[in-house]
């Protein structure tokens, strides 16, 4: 995995993503990422901006699914 936005990223984040062996799996640990770093700064932030990766949008989705908020409420 490449950092091309030469943003710090913990090496316990790279860890985990190089483990997932298929795209989907990489997707599907990206967002279990997203998910606990939410969970981790909730009761210190007002909110959060979720960002949908080159258009995906469902990535967003997937996010706020995991987090409990569904469809309907996160439009």
């Amino acid at each position: 995995m490449k950092n091309e936005l030469r943003v710090s990223i913990p090496d316990e984040i790279f860890a985990r993503m190089a483990k997932a062996t298929t795209a989907d799996a990489a997707r599907a640990e990206g967002v279990a990422i997203a998910r606990d770093m939410l969970f981790a700064v909730k009761d210190m932030v007002q909110g959060a901006q979720i960002s949908a990766p080159f258009g995906r949008y469902s990535c967003a989705v997937d996010v706020l699914e995991a987090l409990g908020t569904s469809k309907r409420a996160a439009v």
